[in-house]
């Protein structure tokens, strides 16, 4: 993984209490998430908390998202993975990041706008990216659904049927994680738009699928739900030309 992000370990206030130049629109997100980093080490949690904080305050929702929270986690997973971070450190890592999403999460009030039903099929577990596209959805006009970690499809086939979604999505953290339910997928894709996302999703997989590829990004991937459903609505019958 390129950039990956380590911290310094060291524990006095400008670890902290740098100033961040958020004029730099280009360089910013790197420098806040070594930042964290640098927190992370000596487990200066009040101080994480009210760096990300001041990045949803400052930032544009999807920027956040895209340039901080996201790389925080993937290099957080990363560098637990090379035995540099404790399951403590990762587990507090997440859960920092879950609890503010959670918090946008429920201030969320969207009453029209197109439908997408976002979950994890079966086995897997990691569900914050998903979440964090929930949020940007319901920021972006859409009626999100958050069904959350280890979805069984026949369930969310059944809520599927009863709401209409707009879209149906899947995102999984492990390739295997959609092929395992391969069949489900395509069954469910015969009577809606499925679309995958997250680091096990690909083209490819999503071809053997019969469902769209979001991306990696998710802020890119709600803006391509949006032209799945724009082109769903052009090909319906009586659709002005």
């Amino acid at each position: 993984m390129s950039d990956v992000v380590q911290g310094n370990g060291r524990g006095d206030d400008t670890v902290a209490d740098d100033g961040i130049d958020w004029d730099d629109h280009a360089g910013r997100g790197l420098e806040i998430v070594t930042r964290l980093h640098a927190l992370l080490d000596v487990d200066d949690t009040p101080s994480a908390g009210r760096l990300v904080d001041e990045v949803l305050s400052r930032m544009e929702l999807a920027d956040a998202v895209s340039s901080v929270l996201m790389p925080f986690l993937r290099h957080v997973g990363a560098r637990w993975e090379s035995g540099q971070l404790s399951v403590a450190q990762e587990h507090w890592a997440s859960q920092l990041v879950r609890n503010r999403l959670a918090g946008l999460w429920d201030r969320v009030s969207v009453t029209d706008g197109p439908v997408a039903l976002v979950a994890c099929p079966p086995g897997e577990r990691h569900d914050i990216a998903p979440l964090a596209f929930c949020v940007l959805l319901a920021h972006a006009g859409w009626q999100a659904r958050f069904y959350g970690a280890d979805t069984p499809l026949p369930d969310l086939a059944a809520v599927a049927a009863r709401v209409r979604p707009d879209v149906v999505v899947l995102a999984a953290s492990r390739r295997s994680a959609f092929l395992a339910r391969a069949q489900e997928v395509r069954r469910l894709a015969l009577d809606h738009t499925v679309a995958i996302a997250g680091s096990g999703a690909s083209a490819q997989v999503a071809a053997e699928l019969d469902a769209h590829w979001l991306g990696h990004d998710v802020a890119d991937g709600v803006a391509e739900a949006s032209r799945l459903v724009r082109r769903a609505d052009a090909a319906r019958p009586g659709a002005a030309s």
